[in-house]
């Protein structure tokens, strides 16, 4: 089987991963490193572990720690690693005293992670789904600008001469839309892979329009409903496993604004049909893009 995908798969279902590293071993093996390139896309889930610390002083471990940090920004291919937590995770007493108060603190924090993991799932689940409906606006504008650019009237093999054409031609696309509706570049898919189900589509044409009514549904969705949500989870938003206190303040100023946008949008309900209808075009991207 391929081990690489497998990897990829149990992460992506997965609430919090912890990479075990031992003090006195920092070499990462071929197999290890390919478990956490699989891990990429997951990043936000990662915790580092440097566990046996207490056997090396204080010295030697901000070296230990350094060159740790050091190989796992090359192989995640970020500046910023996750969390590493140091400890010694066993009934005995500590070789080295002098790090007993540090090796104390992140056993407590990481005990506490795991504790507020059931929380902090639920944010991320919310937040999952704040990606999901941004995403929806983001295919819904591309396939939008993928059927104007359809000739009216034509032939198939004409049409599917253009559909080639337009596969060509993605990134002048891509570009157009960002311009066009304000997106960041981050929210949009990779141009390889979306190539690649674009032409298993056997006619453009039948892609949506660009609906304004579904748009402000998906907007009041994620400006209002979500915060909503948010404020019952615990009011902390998903940043809060990286900035407690930032996302404290932000999120309680996301709470305010959304109550006050709420008593303006209540006079206007939107129905059950503008739900059905957002869980509908969530359904179909899960769809098209699985």
């Amino acid at each position: 089987y391929d081990f690489h995908e497998v990897a990829s798969w149990l992460a992506s279902r997965c609430d919090l991963i912890l990479l075990l590293f031992d003090a006195h071993k920092l070499d990462i093996s071929d197999e290890f490193k390919e478990v956490i390139e699989a891990m990429r896309s997951n990043g936000d889930k990662c915790r580092c572990v440097l566990n046996k610390a207490d056997e090396i002083d204080g010295e030697n471990l901000v070296k230990v720690y350094g060159a740790l940090m050091w190989n796992l920004g090359k192989i995640l291919g970020t500046p910023e690693v996750a969390r590493m937590y140091i400890g010694s995770f066993w009934d005995q007493e500590y070789k080295c005293k002098d790090l007993q108060r540090l090796l104390d603190q992140d056993r407590k924090d990481l005990m506490q992670e795991l504790r507020d993991l059931p929380r902090n799932v639920c944010v991320r689940r919310v937040n999952e789904v704040v990606a999901r409906a941004r995403m929806v606006k983001v295919h819904l504008a591309l396939g939008d600008a993928i059927r104007n650019r359809l000739p009216m009237v034509g032939s198939f093999g004409r049409q599917w001469r253009y559909q080639l054409w337009i596969a060509d031609h993605l990134p002048e696309i891509f570009l157009e839309v960002v311009k066009d509706h304000q997106f960041v570049q981050s929210d949009l898919p990779a141009i390889d892979k979306f190539r690649e189900r674009l032409l298993s589509f056997k006619d453009f044409s039948q892609f949506p329009k660009w609906d304004h009514k579904v748009v402000a549904d998906l907007d009041r969705l994620i400006q209002v409903d979500v915060p909503k949500l948010m404020s019952l989870v615990g009011g902390v938003s998903a940043s809060g496993l990286r900035d407690t206190k930032a996302d404290a303040f932000k999120t309680s100023t996301w709470n305010d604004i959304a109550l006050s946008e709420s008593r303006t949008v209540k006079k206007s309900s939107c129905g059950v049909g503008c739900f059905c209808l957002i869980l509908l075009l969530l359904i179909f991207l899960m769809l098209t893009t699985g």
